[in-house]
């Protein structure tokens, strides 16, 4: 599974960042067999070491699963991001 993350306030016709799914080999998986449309990553507001990661399903309608990433090895310093 490989999943981006999309600059915050940044319109998804303007950014080049996207997430998709792929096998253990690093074959595409088709996110419409699998029923998930999409993904919402965002940092804790109370610990910025922890990164929830939700799966949504079409139109995201509804929430599949929810990942609680520690990111305690990374640098994960704010950036600021300009919106063109």
């Amino acid at each position: 599974l490989f999943l981006s993350i999309t600059p915050y306030r940044v319109a998804p016709d303007k950014s080049p960042i996207f997430s998709f799914l792929l096998t253990n080999d690093n074959k595409w998986i088709n996110h419409h067999e699998v029923a998930i449309d999409g993904s919402i990553l965002f940092i804790d507001k109370i610990d910025n070491k922890k990164l929830h990661v939700l799966l949504v399903s079409y139109e995201r309608h509804a929430i599949v699963a929810h990942y609680l990433l520690n990111l305690s090895n990374y640098n994960t310093q704010e950036r600021k991001i300009e919106n063109k």
